[in-house]
């Protein structure tokens, strides 16, 4: 093997390896991206879930007609009643 020849498979393996650890890191790059975003709407749709249950709770206690509640939040009636429970067992 010549000396060109091997300096040549040198510099293909280095390219290869500087290739390898760049595309590594571009990936974990764009993944740790793509799992804060996920994570961010995730977070934003628990937050509206949480409101919602918050003022439906509220609404019940406040005496307000149930067809009323589910209509304005998307509840059921198997989630109203549930709040309706826990809301009357935290007062006991």
């Amino acid at each position: 093997m010549s000396i060109a020849h091997y300096l040549e498979l040198q510099g293909m393996k280095k390219g290869r390896l500087e290739g390898l650890m760049e595309g590594m890191r571009k990936g974990m790059l764009e993944g740790l991206l793509e799992g804060m975003d996920k994570g961010r709407l995730e977070g934003k749709k628990e937050g509206r879930r949480q409101a919602t249950l918050s003022i439906a709770t509220h609404l019940l206690a406040g005496g307000v007609d149930r067809t009323l509640i589910k209509n304005c939040t998307g509840l059921t009636e198997k989630e109203l009643q549930r709040l309706h429970t826990e809301y009357f067992m935290k007062l006991v």
